[in-house]
């Protein structure tokens, strides 16, 4: 996924389909974040290391996201700069 993130989300162009799959990650980690307890209530095999894991992996892709934001910001930048030349 993180690959997929990096080459299909990357560029000037995907700014707003950026900040919408970081606005639904947001959502699943809040989510996730309501605890063991809670998410048990809608699948009652649902166990504490299902948590760590996806907890882990949801970041992971978010922090991916985020870095991929702020490259294309730089390159976006770089392309002002050089239009003003």
């Amino acid at each position: 996924m993180q690959i997929s993130i990096q080459e299909d989300f990357g560029g000037i162009g995907m700014g707003h389909h950026r900040a919408d799959l970081v606005q639904r990650l947001d959502h699943v980690l809040e989510r996730l974040n309501r605890g063991l307890e809670y998410l048990k209530q809608h699948n009652p095999e649902f166990e504490e290391h299902h948590l760590v894991e996806m907890k882990s992996t949801y970041q992971k892709l978010r922090e991916t996201l985020l870095d991929v934001d702020a490259d294309a910001e730089r390159m976006q930048m770089r392309t002002r700069t050089r239009i003003r030349k």
